[in-house]
């Protein structure tokens, strides 16, 4: 793991990710993702139900099925984001959307964005903004980064462009977005797009998913 200024750090330790976020591994028949909010709820794609699951910090099941996500099909997997109003954010890849919930499964807005080709990365910046991947179409699209306001509306739906497949996003506290491409590579950027560092960390094996802790730690 590494640091925007090339630090390495043992993954042991660091438990937290990002303040109030963890990762959670084989809690269901999922990809192991997972949102932690201020409330002390885990959110987890459950790739079998083709959902949203809900757990309690102590690994209890609270809602096995707290939202359905018919589009999961074979591929599955989803990208969240929480903000600070208890609201779920979801960019789910097979539909292409963004998708808004509360965190007690409420839709907000099942079609916050649309149109995207298979959102891979999502990332709030806590000012009403909103930065989501669009991974493209092996071989024929590149992937690009969007940056729209909470309500959906497009402030720069090609903020970044012409990625190699990006598959993961992250922001950290000083104005910097972070994106992992299947080249192996985690590229730096400006939140206004401007390119800081082209590989920034090299020679991974296609990285899938992104985090920045609160000081500035990439976990990939």
């Amino acid at each position: 793991m590494k640091n925007p200024n090339n630090e390495t750090r043992n993954q042991h330790q660091f438990p937290g990710l990002c303040g109030e976020q963890r990762t959670t591994a084989a809690v269901v028949l999922a990809w192991a993702l997972a949102i932690l909010s201020s409330s002390g709820q885990i959110f987890v794609e459950n790739w079998q139900y083709h959902s949203i699951a809900e757990y309690a910090m102590s690994g209890a099941v609270v809602n096995a099925s707290l939202i359905w996500l018919p589009s999961f099909g074979q591929y599955g997997q989803v990208f969240m984001a929480l903000d600070g109003q208890n609201h779920l954010f979801v960019a789910d890849g097979p539909a292409g959307y963004v998708r808004e919930y509360t965190t007690s499964g409420t839709v907000v807005n099942s079609s916050l964005v649309s149109g995207l080709t298979w959102p891979a990365g999502l990332a709030l910046d806590g000012q009403g903004h909103f930065f989501v991947v669009a991974s493209g179409n092996s071989g024929t699209v590149t992937g690009t980064v969007g940056e729209y306001a909470t309500s959906g509306a497009a402030i720069n739906a090609t903020l970044i462009s012409g990625l190699s497949g990006p598959f993961g996003l992250a922001l950290d506290g000083n104005g910097n977005m972070y994106v992992a491409c299947s080249d192996g590579t985690i590229k730096k950027y400006t939140t206004s797009g401007t390119l800081v560092d082209a590989a920034l960390v090299m020679n991974l094996n296609q990285p899938r998913g992104l985090v920045c802790d609160g000081q500035e730690y990439l976990f990939v």
